[in-house]
């Protein structure tokens, strides 16, 4: 069965289990950062994945990655009350590759 743009129910199921699973991946990361699970991270990230810090400082690896919420300067974050929220995405699934587009905020007590 297709849609009148030639996407069988199918596609269209497993194009929305897919945007499910890109939702649920953001989302569980503001109270992964806000505890301190490195494991979050050593799941959601491969072992060639890279985060952009800024000013030029990367994370590469999913154990590098995972790394970074037990460094001390994240750990006094947490203890500080670090708080991260985190919006609704804009997401375009073309190809292979998703494109994740959403803000998010972080907030100290």
């Amino acid at each position: 069965m297709a849609d009148d743009k030639g996407t069988s129910l199918e596609e269209r199921m497993r194009a929305l289990e897919d945007r499910l699973e890109i939702y649920n991946i953001i989302a569980s990361h503001p109270p992964s950062a806000d505890t301190g699970s490195d494991n979050y991270y050593r799941e959601a990230f491969t072992t060639d994945g890279l985060i952009d810090l800024g000013g030029g400082k990367e994370a590469r690896g999913n154990e590098a990655i995972a790394a970074i919420v037990k460094t001390p300067e994240h750990q006094g974050a947490i203890a500080g009350g670090i708080a991260h929220f985190c919006s609704l995405p804009y997401d375009g699934l073309r190809n292979l590759f998703a494109c994740i587009d959403g803000p998010f905020f972080r907030k100290r007590k």
